[in-house]
């Protein structure tokens, strides 16, 4: 068994409450990857918050949420499921609250081979 990634982006792109409040991220993994127990890593960058709130879904899944009240910097990580063989698509969604968060660096990674020995 292999352990393959995608980058996302490493890049960063800006999400606000009252512009774009939503961003997908489209991606291909092979026929052979095994499509459970992959992981999601991305760097989110809250700033001039009150109460801000985000959901990340993987497929229309959602797999993660985070709120913040304060200024912050952080990695992130969340073990998700539900990705398929070809097209696959992440987004990144703020739901309530104020203020601006930036989301880059992000890779997911996931397994390919057999499923023995997880």
């Amino acid at each position: 068994m292999n352990i393959d990634y995608v980058v996302l982006t490493d890049d960063y792109v800006t999400l606000e409450p009252d512009g774009m409040n939503e961003h997908s991220f489209s991606f291909e993994i092979p026929d052979s990857a095994i499509t459970h127990d992959a992981l999601l890593f991305f760097k989110a960058v809250a700033d001039n918050v009150e109460n801000l709130k985000f959901r990340v879904f993987v497929n229309g899944n959602e797999e993660q949420w985070a709120k913040y009240s304060a200024v912050s910097v952080a990695t992130l990580h969340e073990v998700v499921g539900g990705l398929r063989a070809g097209t696959n698509e992440i987004t990144f969604t703020i739901v309530e609250g104020r203020g601006t968060l930036r989301v880059g660096d992000a890779v997911i990674l996931f397994k390919q081979g057999n499923t023995s020995g997880r």
